[in-house]
């Protein structure tokens, strides 16, 4: 799943790909993401990815 993966890059630290860049756009459109620094603006989904750090 390309949000999956998009995630995963974004947890570790990685820069999003060529193929993420769709993704981030649709992610921006919904005012999910931050258009500048992949900031998440949903707080369900800050939680989420918290956990997920914290688990590793």
């Amino acid at each position: 799943m390309k949000l999956s993966n998009l995630l995963r890059r974004l947890i570790h630290g990685e820069t999003p790909t060529q193929q993420d860049k769709g993704v981030v756009r649709k992610l921006a459109r919904k005012e999910i993401l931050t258009p500048e620094g992949n900031a998440f603006q949903v707080p369900l989904v800050q939680k989420y990815i918290k956990q997920l750090l914290e688990e590793e």
